[in-house]
């Protein structure tokens, strides 16, 4: 019985976090039929859903950690998907816009108050620098 009490559990958790993700995100929901192609074929196979998704909805690039598993030059040639590793990314929007970057680095400071840090701090935590970051400040 305690198993699927878990079981309920589970269903109920992932149901909340999944209305909040569509809540926050309504746009990143794709509905649609996924097509059959062999174009994924040299992504990992654990990760070819996602390059059908991109490519149902028309992304120009693929935020991941997971760079090998993606074959990124197949899928540029071949979809014009661009595969990106989280740290270019965000370095890309703050060259496009530093000043709402910077505004943004603003508002996380604000918000990071137990314990509280300065810019500096922040910056060089953990909290703002996750260990696959790539940033040479790590």
């Amino acid at each position: 019985m305690r198993e699927r009490d878990d079981d309920v559990i589970a269903r109920t958790k992932v149901g909340r976090i999944a209305a909040a993700v569509e809540a926050a995100f309504p746009d990143a929901l794709v509905k649609a039929d996924l097509p059959e192609s062999p174009i994924p074929d040299p992504v990992d196979v654990k990760d070819r859903h996602v390059v059908v998704t991109a490519m149902v909805a028309q992304a120009d690039a693929i935020v991941t950690f997971n760079l090998a598993d993606f074959a990124a030059s197949h899928l540029s040639e071949k979809l014009q998907i661009e595969v990106i590793h989280p740290d270019d990314f965000v370095m890309d929007l703050v060259d496009l816009n530093e000043k709402r970057a910077v505004a943004a680095f603003r508002e996380l400071r604000a918000r990071k108050k137990n314990p509280p840090m300065d810019s500096a701090e922040l910056t060089f935590s953990g909290y703002a620098m996750a260990p696959w970051c790539r940033c040479p400040y790590g």
